[in-house]
């Protein structure tokens, strides 16, 4: 239980300068004003914020590396093997990067990320890897929740979004890995029932106030899902409760809030209502999944030639291609939105297979646990691999992709 606790503060503290921001309730509602020669500075020459948080990040993985070797030895796994594979296609693809420079500077974030986050798993297994899960998770919400006290708006035009210190899309996978991680926790009771019950009752609470569409839809889909893998004989009131709650509580935080407004020419009556429904309430673009389709069109067609071997890691996204991508869509982007088309394009199709390989020999892992362990733990990655279709946060050096990487390795020991 101590290493669960060291690990977890030294990965929370590293990430709160990279990930969050007190501003988050304010400014992720003017994402639109975003300041694009900012951004190009960023870009070129880095921010003192993310230096600070590979300092820390890079601090923690040397602990990390000096604990492990004293309490795990690592056998070729399938999972092993598989992420090896990946990370090290990744790290070659320096040599044909189209800005060896970017790509040398943005890889060893990625790699202390990702090695950091799979050394740990390995060494706490899997119950002390979803019980750092479930730390680092309830410890950003508690901080969130304080914050939107102190500095939390109402937007007219969209209403309320609880944000915390993310923008609400990752506050919603946050709250989704608290509730599915404490969910699997009580069911394997591997912490006392009330602990786990609150803790995805908050879980579940945040996630209906981020109203977030993608995170909710996959959330419910995995949990279903993990009623369906429960083994005849396992107690399913974990995963039913899972899945009745999150939909629940999503009904509840819309009555509460009166969302209920159609926009973008969805029309009147019941289809309007329906609509409203399905969307939240929310204004929105959904047949273009809020522009990312026209946005993956741009950046498969980029890659051009290179769509084998990629264009090398971090290299795709330069100043030039947020110029190019600003001008024809109108969107200020800076990643694919997308965790495979963001591994396509600086990896090329052997490194988005690389990632799926991984993905299976994972879940694959998973079902090979016992009773309702294995259906909460393969709904869990499920969930994380529908996320990711929509977002880029477990392709990116960010804390998601390092509990991605948590759980990786602690399934490549179990």
């Amino acid at each position: 239980m101590a290493a669960v606790l060291v690990f977890s503060a030294l990965f929370a503290a590293a990430f709160i300068p990279l990930d969050h921001r007190l501003s988050a309730p304010r400014n992720w509602q003017r994402s639109t004003n975003i300041d694009l020669e900012g951004v190009r500075h960023q870009m070129l020459h880095g921010t003192p914020r993310r230096r600070v948080a590979f300092i820390a990040l890079f601090v923690a993985f040397i602990v990390v590396m000096l604990w492990v070797p004293l309490r795990v030895s690592l056998q070729l796994t399938p999972i092993v093997v598989a992420t090896t594979a990946w990370l090290g296609w990744e790290t070659c693809s320096v040599l044909w990067s189209v800005n060896t420079r970017l790509s040398l500077r943005r890889l060893p974030q990625w790699i202390i990320t990702a090695l950091a986050g799979f050394f740990a798993g390995a060494a706490l297994g899997v119950t002390g890897a979803m019980m750092a899960v479930a730390l680092i998770c309830a410890a950003y919400l508690v901080v969130g929740i304080g914050n939107e006290l102190l500095n939390g708006t109402r937007d007219p035009e969209i209403g309320y979004r609880f944000a915390g210190t993310l923008h609400p899309n990752q506050q919603a996978l946050n709250c989704a890995l608290l509730a599915f991680s404490t969910c699997w926790l009580g069911a394997t009771e591997s912490i006392p029932s009330a602990i786990a019950i609150g803790g995805m009752i908050t879980g579940m609470g945040g996630l209906g106030l981020t109203r977030s569409r993608l995170a909710f839809y996959a959330s419910v889909t995995a949990a279903l899902i993990s009623i369906a893998m429960t083994p005849s004989g396992s107690n399913r009131a974990w995963p039913v409760g899972l899945a009745v709650g999150i939909v629940l509580t999503e009904v509840a935080v819309r009555s509460l809030l009166r969302q209920v407004r159609v926009e973008d020419g969805l029309g009147g009556g019941l289809e309007g209502t329906l609509t409203g429904i399905v969307l939240f309430g929310r204004p929105s673009y959904a047949t273009s999944l809020n522009g990312r389709t026209m946005l993956w069109k741009l950046a498969l067609a980029d890659v051009g030639p290179d769509w084998i071997l990629g264009q090398g890691f971090g290299a795709f996204w330069d100043v030039r291609r947020l110029d190019m991508i600003r001008q024809k869509t109108g969107m200020k982007v800076w990643a694919c939105h997308s965790t495979p088309v963001e591994i396509f394009v600086r990896s090329g199709v052997i490194g988005t297979v690389l990632f799926l390989v991984t993905m299976v020999a994972a879940f694959m892992a998973a079902l090979g646990l016992h009773g309702i362990s294995s259906a909460l733990l393969g709904s869990l990655l499920i969930f994380i691999f529908l996320e990711g279709l929509l977002e880029s946060f477990f392709a990116l050096p960010s804390y998601t992709s390092l509990l991605l990487f948590l759980l990786l390795g602690a399934l490549a020991v179990s």
